[in-house]
Order: structure tokens, then sequence, then C-alpha cells
């Protein structure tokens, strides 16, 4: 068996309001800042 001591970077987060017509999405970097927002259609397309 091997450790790995090295921790992992820190990455982005994604997260996802699942509401009832549309969905918000939101994409935070590791520092906790906003990167991007945006908007989709709960639809076939959309998700």
């Amino acid at each position: 068996m091997s450790v790995n001591d090295v921790p992992a970077a820190p990455r982005p987060t994604a997260g996802l309001d699942w509401a009832s017509t549309d969905h918000a999405v939101a994409i935070v970097g590791p520092d906790g800042a906003e990167l991007d927002r945006f908007g989709v259609l709960h639809s076939r397309s959309g998700l």
C-alpha cells in the first residue's frame, strides 16, 4: 500500500439549483470567488 502525503490541489466547485422550470448554475473557485453563473432550462437540451 502506498500513501500520498501531498494534498490534492483545490479545484473549482459547481452548484445547481433544481427549481421546477429553470435552473441556476454557479461555479466557485477554490478561494470562494464566483467564477461563472448561468441558467439552463428544464428540458432535455437544457440539462
